[in-house]
Order: structure tokens, then C-alpha cells, then sequence
């Protein structure tokens, strides 16, 4: 029921440009890196119309921007069959369904997108798509849709820091340096968050602690709550022996069931560093009920490094 309505919802799409009124306002603040300022808008306009599709649709868009993707979904819920269910909303909508665990609807989401791509648009959704596969633990259905993508820029960074990332899921390190190494060529200026992470991938799981901190620290400047950022600041922290700058960087003292599974595995680790055994069984069992098979990130996949492991 939930794909019939965005299907409806897709055959009106319409562009940022075309949007007019308080919604086309919203959603430039929201893309502008403004999503406090638009929820700020939103919370009275949904306690005048709670059923209200576009405002709610631009509320999830907004917490998704915040990393707060499991609250977004009650808001995409209430919003899919808005028509103002547009190409940036549903890559949004396809981001937080990824991220709270449900990484085949978020594939789904993304073949939508591709029934009427925007010719510039259609190598990142390939890309996004790849990236749902990765989180379904899906490495071949992965790389054939960053190949893709590839194949459509073929100058394209992101593409092969995608590639870089499936290459290191799968344990192959070598194959990984070398994707990077061609993203790095065609870099002018400051690299887009997702090469300085995949970067920084690579260096920790090479034992460069020191510059993959550097490249977290980078990414996290551009986008402070992308959830890999998350995750990754906090491991580079823990295996640089730092306990407390990894508690800092989770924000949050207390278990949140309602975090990402890459922040919830982030917050296991960091819970058996700081020796706190029976709390990191609780996140474990928690994070195994919400993303139930899937594989968050190559740091736990064989071959690099085990998931961990907790005491009985």
C-alpha cells in the first residue's frame, strides 16, 4: 500500500524550482542547511493541520537532515501521498528508511526514482541505491549499481568512493586504494563528505588513526549529523584509546532506541570500552531488533574486523 501511494505521489511530482509559497520557502531552508529554522515553522503549522501531506513530508524531510531518521518516518507516513512528493523528498525519505533498518524499502523507493529520472540526477540515485544494498549486506547488487552509475559519469568522485566502500565490505583493501586513488585525482577544491569518509575508512582500517580522525573532522564540518560521520568519529576515537572524546561525540548518556543502527553499533563499542557489559547487551539486543541481518558497516565484516563480541 505504502509503494501504490508514493507511485500516485511520483506521478505528481514537481521540481524545488516550481515550488511556490511557504513550501518552496521551507524546503530551500531545509536544503540550505536551515532544517531547525523550518521545523520551527512547521511544529505550529502541523498543530493547526496534523493531516496536512506537505508539512509533513518537509517535517521528515528536516529531521532527516538532523540525523533523527526514525523520527522522520511518522512524518513520511502521514506525507506520501502529498503532491509535493518530490525527486529531493523521496531520496530523503529512501535515506531514513535506510537508516532506521529498513534498507529494502529504501531500494524500492529509489527504482521510482528511476521510472523518470532527472538525467543529472540518475547516477546518484544509482549511487544511493548502492548504498541501500550495502546496508542489506547485498555486495554484488551493491556494485552493480555503483558500476552503473559509473558507466553514466564516468569522471564521477562519489562514484568510485562508492565502489571504494563496497570494495572494503567485501575485505579488499587494495581494491578499495585504488577507487580512491582515482577519486582523488579529479578532486578541485574541498572533496564532498562521502570521499573524506571512505578515507577515512581506509585509514582506520589500516591503523591511521591520526588522519582518518583528519578526514571525519573534515566531513563532519559539511554535514555534522550525516550518520556514517557519526559512527565513524566515534570508532576513530576508540581505537585511538580516546573513551571519553567517543562519549562526546554520541552526545547522548543514555540509550536511544530510536538512533540509526551505525550510531546504536557505534554506541555498543563505545559501552564495552567503557566496561559497562550488561548496557552494551542491551544496545546489542536492541540494534539486532531494529536492523535484524543487515550489515551496517565493513569494519564487521569478516575479514576486517569480528562484530563484537560480549561477554556472556
Amino acid at each position: 500500500m505504502r509503494i501504490q501511494l508514493a507511485l500516485i505521489a511520483f506521478g505528481t511530482l514537481i521540481t524545488t524550482a516550481a515550488a511556490a509559497g511557504p513550501p518552496g520557502k521551507l524546503l530551500a531552508q531545509i536544503l540550505n542547511g536551515k532544517a531547525l529554522t523550518a521545523r520551527q515553522t512547521l511544529v505550529p503549522m502541523l498543530a493547526a493541520g496534523p493531516n496536512d501531506p506537505s508539512a509533513n513530508v518537509l517535517m521528515g524531510m528536516a529531521l532527516s537532515v538532523e540525523g533523527k531518521h526514525n523520527d522522520a518516518m511518522i512524518y513520511y507516513r502521514a506525507g506520501e501521498a502529498a503532491p509535493m512528493y518530490w525527486d529531493q523528498c523521496v531520496s530523503y525519505h529512501a535515506e531514513s528508511l535506510r537508516y532506521s533498518g529498513q534498507p529494502g524499502q529504501a531500494a524500492a523507493l529509489r527504482d521510482l526514482q528511476l521510472l523518470a529520472p532527472d538525467l543529472d540526477a540518475e547516477g546518484l540515485i544509482w549511487l544511493e541505491k548502492a548504498d541501500d544494498h550495502r546496508a542489506a549486506g547485498e555486495l554484488d547488487q551493491a556494485w552493480e549499481a555503483a558500476s552503473q552509475a559509473l558507466a553514466l559519469r564516468p569522471l564521477g568522485i562519489k562514484a568510485h568512493a562508492v565502489l571504494a566502500d563496497i570494495a572494503m565490505d567485501a575485505g579488499q583493501l587494495e581494491l578499495a586504494e585504488g577507487h580512491l586513488f582515482l577519486a582523488e585525482k579529479r578532486i578541485e577544491g574541498a572533496a564532498p563528505p562521502r570521499l573524506y569518509l571512505t578515507q577515512a575508512r581506509l585509514y582506520l582500517a589500516q591503523g591511521e588513526h591520526a588522519r582518518a580522525l583528519e578526514l571525519v573532522k573534515k566531513a563532519r564540518e559539511q554535514r555534522r549529523w550525516l550518520v556514517e560521520g557519526v559512527y565513524l568519529h566515534t570508532m576513530v576515537l576508540l581505537a585511538m584509546g580516546d573513551v571519553s572524546g567517543a562519549s562526546s561525540v554520541l552526545n547522548k548518556p543514555k540509550l536511544n532506541p530510536k538512533q540509526s543502527p551505525p550510531v546504536l553499533l557505534a554506541r555498543v563499542h563505545l559501552l564495552i570500552a567503557q566496561g559497562k557489559i550488561k548496557q552494551a547487551q542491551q544496545a546489542w539486543h536492541v540494534l539486532q531488533e531494529l536492523a535484524p541481518g543487515t550489515v551496517m558497516f565493513p569494519e564487521y565484516v569478516p575479514g576486517l574486523s569480528p562484530t563484537p563480541e560480549l561477554p556472556k
